[in-house]
């Protein structure tokens, strides 16, 4: 009875086998698809993110080439800051030719104090590397312009004292 009993229950397995297997096949394709699903949006988003990377690097290559000419036109800046300086440093050796320089300097300084405003403001996205270097250059000017207001007002002592001594000059003159 055992073994009638046995057969039985491997006739109901063998009998289910064949739809057990199908299902198996089924969840199997399903979950192929799932998997080919997620490997297509993974791949759409991997092209997404690589588009992305691209794009950021071209704008970074830009950005490092804009930074580039902004360093050198810094440099340009800070080299005519120490001609203007020299010249600041000249004028004060002949009176006659002080106040046509000192107008040169102050015309110079405006347009290089513009020049840098501007390019401050060009510069607000790498501006922290560069912070430090613009408020040194922005000190050089004040300084530089400090001098040139210093050397102006050297200048008209110097006038007025010639003036003076003119008109000591003329007096005596007319005294003899």
């Amino acid at each position: 009875e055992e073994a009638k009993e046995r057969i039985v229950v491997l006739e109901k397995e063998m009998a289910s086998a064949p739809k057990t297997k199908e299902e198996m096949v089924k969840k199997a394709d399903k979950e192929v698809k799932e998997v080919k699903k997620k490997m297509q949006a993974a791949s759409k988003a991997y092209k997404v993110a690589l588009n992305e990377t691209q794009k950021v690097e071209f704008e970074i290559s830009e950005l490092k080439g804009e930074l580039d000419n902004l360093i050198s036109q810094k440099e340009a800046c800070e080299n005519n800051i120490e001609k203007i300086q020299e010249r600041v440093n000249q004028a004060t050796e002949a009176l006659k030719e002080t106040k046509r320089e000192l107008q040169e300097k102050n015309q110079q300084l405006a347009e290089g104090k513009s020049q840098l405003q501007q390019k401050i403001s060009e510069l607000e996205p790498a501006k922290s590397g560069l912070e430090t270097e613009m408020g040194d250059l922005t000190e050089k000017i004040q300084k530089t312009q400090h001098k040139i207001e210093s050397f102006d007002k050297d200048r008209k002592a110097a006038e007025f004292s010639a003036a003076n001594i003119m008109k000591e000059h003329k007096w005596v003159a007319e005294e003899k």
